[in-house]
């Protein structure tokens, strides 16, 4: 924002890359980097559904989303000029140069068979804080046999396997579970759909995290809580539903890769057009 000596650093490298366009997630320093080298930006990222599409909202998620939109735009030094917005779930734009595509899924996902097995996998982004005693006490009341990532602890105790952090082992995990407990993370949900894991959700106290709770609610492959209301009977009854979940998944599972790479290929071209005054 004080045009500091890390922003300045930033707008070298972009300067001496001279390029076209710029890429980038929600990452503030190339945002405003680029703004201030007049270079277009294209934005590939996902809290972008909130700002630049019509979501289901109630009145009181409605009014905290102007406020965080406003917040959003003065990190993202306003409006890039194109957007491309990775999503489980359908969202209409507001507005023009705004393309949503399907959930961009990692290589080990899209190669990994799922199975069902009999074990609840449990995951939480940020386990010290979601994971709370009384989030422990509910899993091993329910007596479910658990695998369980996030918190920053390793191994059995009682019906509960805590694991290390790991990509290739938890997509492992992912694939062979029944069924998905956690936080309400747009990734994760992703590829748990791909990999057809019905969802127990707990979101955290963020905007983005409840309305993907409450869309996967409206797909009917899961089902949300909190750490205040669930309860062992409350697993017990999510997991005895899952035949009405496994019902709702798509028989063709959606993957945006290949709709992402070419909407970002297709907006760079014209923008970098735009620039050089001419056909690139």
């Amino acid at each position: 924002m004080f045009r500091g000596p890390a922003l300045r650093m930033v707008c070298e490298l972009i300067a001496g890359f001279a390029p076209d366009v710029v890429v980038s997630d929600s990452e503030p320093w190339t945002h405003r980097a680029a703004r201030r080298l007049r270079i277009p930006r294209i934005s590939f990222d996902r809290y972008a559904a909130l700002v630049h599409c019509d979501l289901p909202m109630g009145r009181r998620e409605r009014l905290w989303s102007r406020f965080e939109l406003l917040a959003y735009r003065w990190l993202m030094a306003g409006t890039a000029d194109r957007y491309v917005i990775a999503s489980f779930y359908e969202a209409p734009p507001r507005r023009p140069g705004v393309c949503l595509v399907g959930p961009v899924l990692r290589d080990i996902v899209r190669d990994t068979r799922p199975v069902r097995g009999d074990y609840l996998l449990a995951y939480f982004s940020n386990g010290h804080i979601h994971f709370t005693p009384r989030v422990e006490q509910v899993l091993r009341a329910s007596r479910v046999s658990s695998v369980v990532y996030g918190t920053g602890r390793e191994g059995v105790d009682g019906t509960l396997d805590f694991r290390p952090p790991s990509n290739t082992r938890f997509v492992e995990d992912l694939a062979r579970c029944r069924a998905v407990f956690s936080t309400a993370g747009n990734q994760l949900i992703s590829e748990a759909i791909h990999l057809r894991k019905p969802l127990l959700l707990m979101p955290e106290d963020a905007l983005e995290q409840r309305l993907n709770a409450e869309a996967v609610e409206r797909l009917g492959v899961g089902l949300r809580t909190s750490r205040t209301r669930v309860t062992p009977e409350a697993i017990h009854q999510f997991l005895a539903d899952e035949p009405r979940y496994a019902e709702h998944f798509p028989d063709r599972p959606a993957d945006g890769r290949a709709r992402a790479v070419a909407a970002i290929e297709r907006a760079a071209g014209e923008l970098a057009a735009e620039r050089q005054g001419g056909n690139v």
